[in-house]
């Protein structure tokens, strides 16, 4: 599997010089190397998904380039599918053993309607 670093550098989406400074940063704070970029502004929320999702192998679809009926979304919303309008609600869930559910995608953009978790903590 290629490293994060490696497929953002040969997609032009970050310098040498940025990766550098965002690694120091990753070490230093045990952040991933993604949130780090994201938070220094080199990268947006859906680079970093499209970029993780090149990493396992999956196709990226960023469901902002498509309509959705807002029938479908009320649907999908009211049978307990996670979408962008419920997703603040969905957030606050409590596993069955009390704890907040803690997942990567709480970080993700809801204007952007990208909710692909990547790497569950």
């Amino acid at each position: 599997m290629k490293q994060l670093g490696d497929i953002l550098l040969e997609n032009g989406l970050v310098s040498g010089p940025q990766l550098a400074t965002a690694f120091e940063e990753h070490q230093r704070s045990g952040r991933s190397l993604g949130r780090v970029l994201v938070e220094q502004g080199v990268l947006s929320e859906g680079q970093l998904v499209a970029a993780l999702a090149t990493q396992i192998g999956l196709r990226f679809v960023d469901l902002t380039d498509f309509a959705v009926d807002g029938s479908a979304e009320q649907a999908a919303s009211s049978s307990g599918v996670i979408t962008p309008a419920n997703w603040r609600r969905a957030r606050s869930v409590r596993s069955r053993w009390g704890s907040p559910l803690s997942c990567s995608a709480s970080t993700t953009s809801r204007s952007s309607g990208i909710g692909l978790c990547c790497a569950c903590k």
